[in-house]
């Protein structure tokens, strides 16, 4: 269920982490529109450009924690941490993270040496 406006009290995406221990940060989003928890998407102005962020609705949030603890809830296999596919699916985001940090790692350096080297 989404919202097009945010009351004054939504919660930010690192209270729900901490409110919902046992989800991947990165699925925050999946398992509230799967179990019925209001979010809605908001845009914010600033100097480097418009940025978007997802607030969650507070009620939805508490009342979905106690399910998500027994394991009542609807939340698939890879989006919690304390499974074996979720704990797979965090080592899958960190391996591709330094592959791609050590590229960028590597371009710099290549071109670090091409400039001093010419």
């Amino acid at each position: 269920m989404e919202r097009d406006e945010t009351p004054d009290r939504w919660m930010r995406r690192g209270e729900v982490a901490r409110a919902w221990p046992m989800i991947r940060r990165s699925c925050l989003d999946p398992v509230a529109k799967a179990n019925g928890v209001g979010v809605s998407r908001q845009q914010s102005h600033g100097t480097w450009g418009t940025s978007t962020y997802t607030s969650f609705d507070p009620e939805g949030v508490s009342r979905l924690a106690p399910r998500l603890a027994s394991g009542e809830a609807v939340v698939r296999p890879e989006w919690r941490r304390d499974s074996r596919e979720g704990r797979r699916a965090m080592l899958v985001t960190v391996r591709d993270t330094v592959i791609v940090i050590g590229f960028v790692v590597l371009c710099v350096a290549g071109w670090l040496w091409f400039a001093v080297t010419r």
